[in-house]
């Protein structure tokens, strides 16, 4: 069989318009199976007075933070989050410990994409798991740094004050 004889045309202006319709369509339904949506800022309230990362009422949207989210823990009259294994890995665009605030990771791994920060009298307490990314931690008041690591491509800056 020869090819010579098919001739194939089209409009120009209708190939656009399918060619668009169908781009917008995968975007659209992309976004929507991939589960992309803007981040959230997450503050740590502590109400139910347990420390857990994983319960929905120790946060002020009364969601669990989720992969890209960025998170802010301020110092209250309850109970810090404590970030645990059975947590397994989230992805944070950023973290920040207040002035007087503190938060534990025991377990898990928490990356870093973003700029993230404790601030002075803030305390991040690193006993076990990992803290890890591409992001940077500015690190002006405590990191007690008593087991886990801290790996990744990421950079953590600590200041420290000597008298």
């Amino acid at each position: 069989m020869s090819n010579a004889g098919i001739h194939l045309s089209l409009n120009t202006g209708i190939f656009r318009k399918l060619i668009l319709g169908f781009a917008l369509g995968l975007l659209i339904l992309g976004g929507a199976t991939q589960g992309y949506a803007a981040s959230q800022i997450h503050n740590w309230n502590g109400y139910l007075d347990n420390g857990n990362w994983n319960d929905s009422y120790n946060w002020d949207t009364d969601t669990v933070p989720a992969d890209g989210d960025d998170i802010v823990i301020s110092d209250s009259n309850y109970v810090m989050p404590i970030y645990t294994s059975a947590l397994g890995t989230t992805t944070l665009n950023s973290l920040t410990i207040n002035a007087g605030a503190s938060m534990t990771i025991t377990g898990g791994r928490i990356d870093l994409t973003g700029s993230s920060a404790v601030n002075a009298t803030g305390t991040l307490n690193l006993a076990g798991g990992n803290l890890g990314g591409a992001g940077t931690l500015t690190v002006s008041g405590t990191l007690n740094w008593t087991g886990g690591k801290i790996d990744g491509g990421g950079t953590t800056s600590i200041t420290v004050y000597c008298t």
